[in-house]
């Protein structure tokens, strides 16, 4: 995980955990639910928009119902990831 977006409320137990391919620096983006502090679920996974960083930033901070969300830390330790 390189970076995590929290959605803004009501859905504020939503968050985008982002990945960069060390090699072409696309972005992959990984929609969880926090269930509680160790455990996450996940909802949805993809490559949005071209996967350039520019665009996966803008997409975030100014899409529809995204507005207001924050920057996090990335979880760290041992969590649980629950399939879709």
């Amino acid at each position: 995980m390189w970076k995590v977006y929290q959605e803004p409320k009501p859905t504020d137990n939503t968050f985008h955990w982002l990945c960069q391919d060390p090699v072409t620096k696309t972005v992959y983006d990984m929609i969880v639910e926090k269930i509680n502090e160790t455990t996450y679920s996940e909802k949805t996974a993809f490559m949005p928009k071209d996967g350039t960083w520019n665009k996966v930033f803008r997409w975030l901070l100014e899409g529809e119902g995204k507005r207001g969300g924050t920057w996090q830390n990335p979880p760290t330790g041992t969590i649980e990831l629950l399939p879709p």
